[in-house]
């Protein structure tokens, strides 16, 4: 897993309204929403605003097309990208970035005290995220195929099962259980 690469980013599909409203001459690629401070995409210079088109050569315009295009590589390699700032067309090489490894106590109580206070702190954040949301609110989906609060959550329940399950089956000593794509099969278990 640390070697998965990282770009720094939070991509969104553009699409023509983004398009108009990001003053790009093109209606495919991936809006950045934002970028991770320290890691690949800001030291290559590219900015929350700017629109990704190409990384290794390949177009990008959805989470499946960057995540076949950086699929072949780990973190440390380097690619090539193109992306618009409003009008211009630029390009930067980028290094993909090593996902920061957290410190693991040796100490199982360790381990767990520190997951629980964690998951209660989540948790706590959560709650108050939801506190006046209604059931009518949580099932409005903000736009064609994004998903609402209610799928938001379910996504969220079917991974921290996933990854309950992978780590019971880890320690027993069986890691072959394959890590699921995060999308509507995880809507589907929840």
């Amino acid at each position: 897993i640390s070697n998965r690469p990282m770009l720094g980013i939070m991509p969104i599909p553009l699409g023509p309204d983004l398009a108009q409203r990001a003053g790009v001459p093109v209606s495919d690629g991936l809006y950045l929403d934002g970028i991770v401070l320290g890691l690949g995409a800001e030291a290559a210079g590219l900015q929350s605003g700017d629109v990704l088109v190409t990384l290794d050569g390949k177009p990008v315009s959805d989470m499946a097309s960057l995540a076949a295009a950086v699929g072949s590589h780990q973190a440390g390699d380097t690619v090539a990208v193109e992306y618009y700032r409003r009008q211009e067309k630029r390009s930067a090489v980028m290094t993909l970035s090593k996902r920061p490894t957290p410190e693991v106590p040796a100490d199982p109580r360790d381990l767990a005290a520190r997951l629980t206070d964690s998951h209660d702190r989540l948790n706590a954040e959560l709650d108050t995220l939801l506190k006046d949301v209604t059931e009518t609110e949580a099932a409005y989906h903000p736009a064609p195929g994004e998903w609402n609060v209610n799928e938001n959550l379910a996504h969220l329940i079917a991974t921290e099962r996933h990854s309950h399950v992978w780590v019971w089956n880890f320690a027993g000593g069986d890691d072959r259980v394959p890590w699921a794509d995060n999308n509507p099969t995880h809507l589907l278990m929840a």
